[in-house]
């Protein structure tokens, strides 16, 4: 057979022609017989055991479906999700849409801020890690002495810098008295510094007093916000310095009495002693008092409150003493507690405790024994018209706690005795009473426990006696 001319089957078919695929069938043209073309064959699809074992062990390329060749096979349906729902693959896709804009839009940000700070700062030869700030003050003070800050800034960028504003922010007990340059800033704490070129310092100077408890630590910080010549953009650099307090010059001491018959007076002392070689200025001691104790008077007077005391000023070496009177009420074997504080005040009254000290005083029931004897005789004396009588009353305090503030009072009928004639020792005699206190006999101020003593005075019966 020629090599050009096409094989044919024994029927007269043309086998080397492809079929034209349509939906469900084949079609075979090239039908010829006798020379010429004549109709065409349709040809099911339909194998042949023998073909379809073929086909399986040969796989073709072509594929006869129900569809026209070239057109794409049907996509495999999605497998059920866990709630036995298909996928939406629209969702799917639509999510994947958005989060790939998202990721676009992060990397044209990243992209244009990196410009912006590669033409406008650093082509502005501008960094921002060389605006020096320093501040110069004390690591330690003692509560209420002067204090001074030196704030220092120095431009070592190279550009200048413009709208220079510093702001202070100041502890508390810290009280403003000055600075350099001015300021009238609310809280005197912000300072307009204009422009800074390169290489030039500005300073700022301020002073003020410190208070605080004692090992407390101060810190006052700086806040600097300025421009870069050609730049919009505000840039901020801080500083910050730590003053502790030291311990207070003044010396406390408190003396109590430990025990005090109920309803009888209680009287303290507090002494303050300055040691410093510095004076100390605006001095507040505060006294918190026990339920039960009513103030009566003090050495010298309270500023306010009946407990509040006001020291102005004590001098290096001084000594300053504050004596408190009052009536202790309560049941025995009562403990009252008394809380002495001693500190300073700034300027917006804020109270700062620098020495504290706790008294406790302990109530009991008096015990005092009393006798009386006349002309040393305690039986009953024989007198007559004109003799004179020595009367004498013997005390003793019994009990556990010191009496303060005792009062001794006898009472003698006017009908029989010479008024005129009356002697007291160490006592006053008004319309037949006989008193001695504290103001007549100093030992009568405190009786402290196992203490005695007499009080005498003397009478002449009247002569004659007006019945």
């Amino acid at each position: 057979m020629p090599k050009n001319q096409s094989a044919k089957s024994m029927d007269g078919f043309d086998l080397d022609k492809k079929p034209k695929e349509t939906r469900g069938r084949r079609e075979l043209r090239g039908f010829k017989k006798d020379g010429r073309e004549e109709g065409k064959i349709t040809i099911k699809n339909e194998t042949s055991p023998i073909q379809k074992k073929k086909k399986e062990e040969t796989k073709p390329d072509l594929m006869v479906q129900d569809k026209k060749v070239g057109q794409e096979p049907k996509k495999e349906e999605p497998k059920p999700t866990e709630k036995g729902k298909k996928a939406d693959p629209k969702k799917k896709s639509k999510k994947k849409k958005w989060f790939t804009i998202g990721l676009i839009a992060v990397g044209v940000l990243a992209v244009v801020s990196s410009l912006v700070y590669v033409f406008f700062i650093r082509g502005s030869n501008f960094t921002g890690d060389n605006i020096n700030i320093k501040i110069d003050g004390p690591s330690q003070v003692t509560s209420g002495d002067e204090v001074k800050y030196t704030i220092r800034i120095t431009n070592q960028e190279k550009v200048n810098l413009e709208n220079l504003a510093l702001s202070m922010l100041y502890p508390d007990g810290f009280t403003f008295e000055s600075s350099t340059p001015g300021t009238d800033s609310f809280g005197n704490s912000r300072f307009e510094l204009g422009n800074l070129a390169v290489g030039e310092e500005k300073a700022v100077e301020i002073t003020g007093k410190m208070i605080g408890e004692a090992d407390e630590s101060k810190r006052l910080t700086a806040i600097l916000e300025y421009q870069p010549k050609n730049l919009s953009q505000t840039f901020s650099r801080e500083e910050s310095i730590t003053t502790d307090i030291s311990m207070f010059p003044i010396d406390m001491d408190v003396a109590f009495p430990s025990k005090v018959f109920t309803g009888g007076e209680v009287e303290f002392t507090i002494d303050l002693i300055n040691k410093s070689v510095d004076d100390v200025s605006d001095l507040q001691l505060q006294i918190d008092y026990p339920t039960g104790f009513d103030f009566k008077s003090s050495t010298p007077s309270p500023s306010q409150y009946k407990n509040v005391w006001q020291i102005y000023e004590l001098d290096s070496r001084e000594r300053e003493e504050i004596k408190v009177k009052g009536v202790l009420a309560g049941d025995d074997g009562d403990r009252k507690e008394f809380k002495i504080e001693l500190g300073m005040t700034d300027d917006k009254s804020n109270f700062f405790v620098q020495k504290d000290k706790t008294a406790e005083v302990s109530l009991v029931s008096p015990s005092v024994e009393l006798a009386q004897s006349v002309n040393d005789k305690t039986e009953d004396v024989e007198v007559n018209p004109g003799d004179t009588l020595e009367y004498k009353i013997h005390y003793k305090n019994t009990g556990k706690a010191d009496l303060t503030n005792v009062i001794v009072e006898t009472t003698i009928t006017k009908k029989v005795i010479d008024e005129g004639s009356i002697e007291v020792l160490d006592g006053n005699y008004e319309d037949g009473k006989v008193i001695w206190d504290k103001d007549s006999i100093d030992r009568l101020d405190k009786i402290e426990p196992d203490q005695e003593g007499d009080l005498i005075f003397r009478v002449r019966i009247a002569d004659p006696i007006n019945i």
